[in-house]
Protein backbone atom coordinates (compact mmCIF):
# COMPACT_ATOMS: atom_id res chain seq x y z
CA UNK A 1 0.00 0.00 0.00
CA UNK A 2 1.62 3.29 -1.11
CA UNK A 3 0.50 6.80 0.36
CA UNK A 4 0.25 9.49 -2.22
CA UNK A 5 0.77 13.12 -0.59
CA UNK A 6 -0.90 15.84 -2.22
CA UNK A 7 0.83 19.51 -1.59
CA UNK A 8 -0.08 23.18 -1.82
CA UNK A 9 0.84 26.62 -1.00
CA UNK A 10 -0.64 27.10 2.62
CA UNK A 11 -2.92 29.86 2.63
CA UNK A 12 -4.74 31.86 5.05
CA UNK A 13 -7.57 29.54 5.49
CA UNK A 14 -5.00 27.00 6.73
CA UNK A 15 -3.64 29.54 9.32
CA UNK A 16 -5.77 28.68 12.48
CA UNK A 17 -5.21 24.57 11.65
CA UNK A 18 -2.02 24.86 11.47
CA UNK A 19 -1.71 26.65 14.62
CA UNK A 20 -3.76 23.88 16.22
CA UNK A 21 -1.47 21.48 15.04
CA UNK A 22 1.20 23.68 16.29
CA UNK A 23 -0.40 23.66 19.75
CA UNK A 24 -1.49 19.94 19.66
CA UNK A 25 2.25 18.52 18.82
CA UNK A 26 4.14 20.37 21.78
CA UNK A 27 4.00 20.90 25.81
CA UNK A 28 3.23 24.27 25.68
CA UNK A 29 2.58 27.14 23.52
CA UNK A 30 6.23 28.52 23.60
CA UNK A 31 7.36 25.64 21.12
CA UNK A 32 4.45 26.32 18.78
CA UNK A 33 5.25 29.74 18.32
CA UNK A 34 9.05 28.97 17.83
CA UNK A 35 7.73 26.86 15.13
CA UNK A 36 5.83 29.54 13.67
CA UNK A 37 8.66 31.89 13.57
CA UNK A 38 11.11 29.62 11.85
CA UNK A 39 8.12 28.62 9.04
CA UNK A 40 7.70 32.39 8.84
CA UNK A 41 11.85 32.65 8.22
CA UNK A 42 12.31 30.13 5.81
CA UNK A 43 9.07 30.82 3.64
CA UNK A 44 9.72 34.35 3.33
CA UNK A 45 11.51 34.76 0.19
CA UNK A 46 12.25 37.79 0.47
CA UNK A 47 14.60 36.96 3.32
CA UNK A 48 18.22 34.81 2.91
CA UNK A 49 17.98 31.62 5.49
CA UNK A 50 20.36 32.39 8.71
CA UNK A 51 23.63 30.11 7.93
CA UNK A 52 22.98 27.31 10.46
CA UNK A 53 19.70 28.23 11.40
CA UNK A 54 17.92 25.19 10.32
CA UNK A 55 19.93 21.97 10.65
CA UNK A 56 18.64 18.74 9.35
CA UNK A 57 18.59 15.92 10.01
CA UNK A 58 19.20 17.15 13.53
CA UNK A 59 21.36 15.42 15.91
CA UNK A 60 20.17 13.24 18.67
CA UNK A 61 20.24 15.28 22.13
CA UNK A 62 20.20 18.71 21.21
Amino acid sequence: MSTTWNTRPETGGDVAAVREVNLSAFPTPMEADLVEAMMALVFDETLPVPSGLIVYPAPFGV
